[in-house]
């Protein structure tokens, strides 16, 4: 008997501290279901986006890589059925004010971390598109980690801001 009141006191104060009543419903986003799906000891791929371009072009591809997990990850390649050719590059500085651009092999991201692929940075080079990537449209790619495996993401096109660093 005790028990059950120790159980039904804990309930009361539980619903009581949350201010739910029934008419209440609370707002959940997009975010706090993929947070309750994966969790936040996962690595995860977030803010994906890629640059508008035309089919024959190159464009990149952006995103946070975020690794919630107490062990390191790699990047260690891309896949995506929109371009001829995918590679990993980043943006370097090249004398004086020249900036340049190289593949690289892989990208590693440390444990409890987030790695951002962003414009003039760390992107994902889609090369010798096979269509055209208008304003909204969405992309498909795999990013292939060494621990994680093949992560699926899906990139909404948008314009290249001048100012966004």
């Amino acid at each position: 008997m005790i028990k059950k009141l120790q159980y039904l006191t804990v309930l009361a104060i539980l619903l009581i501290s949350s201010g739910c009543s029934k008419n209440d419903k609370p707002k959940i986003t997009s975010d706090d279901i993929n947070e309750q799906i994966t969790g936040s000891d996962q690595l995860q791929l977030k803010n994906e986006w890629v640059r508008v371009s035309g089919e024959g072009m190159n464009t990149a591809l952006f995103f946070d890589a975020v690794n919630g997990t107490a062990i390191a990850d790699t990047i260690l390649s891309a896949e995506s059925e929109i371009a001829q050719i995918v590679e990993i590059h980043e943006t370097y500085k090249m004398e004086g004010d020249m900036m340049g651009m190289r593949q690289v092999d892989f990208v590693a991201v440390p444990p409890n971390s987030t790695i951002q692929f962003k414009p003039r940075d760390l992107h994902i080079m889609l090369i010798k598109l096979k269509q055209d990537i208008n304003l909204g449209d969405s992309v498909k790619a795999v990013i292939n980690f060494k621990h994680a495996g093949k992560i699926k993401l899906i990139a909404i096109a948008k314009e290249l801001m001048m100012n966004k660093k």
